[in-house]
């Protein structure tokens, strides 16, 4: 996979959810093309981490995979779940939480 930071910036991207891989990759080849998923520098599904959100692993292990530091991350949420699990990985500073009505 080609790292996309290239066109963000400089920043890497990564996604991570809880829902399992066959079902987001399928989504999002369906929502906006497998070509644009496959330039994410990290994804990760719920079946990659033991526990799921709102267990904060998943933000671990993706910020490990990016050679990120936790402190410099900035984590965009679109459920309550995932603001929970943002809240309890104490070295998050950064957190972008979308509702929707």
């Amino acid at each position: 996979m080609e790292p996309s930071h290239t066109s963000t910036g400089g920043n890497q991207v990564g996604s991570v959810l809880n829902s399992n891989e066959e079902l987001v990759r399928v989504l999002s080849d369906q929502s906006f093309g497998k070509e644009r998923f496959e330039q994410l520098d990290c994804f990760l599904a719920g079946d990659d981490v033991k526990n799921k959100k709102p267990d904060p692993s998943i933000y671990k292990v993706a910020a490990e995979k990016l050679g990120a530091n936790p402190e410099r991350c900035l984590v965009v949420e679109d459920s309550v779940i995932g603001l929970h699990c943002t809240r309890s990985w104490h070295d998050l500073r950064d957190l972008l939480h979308i509702f929707h009505f």
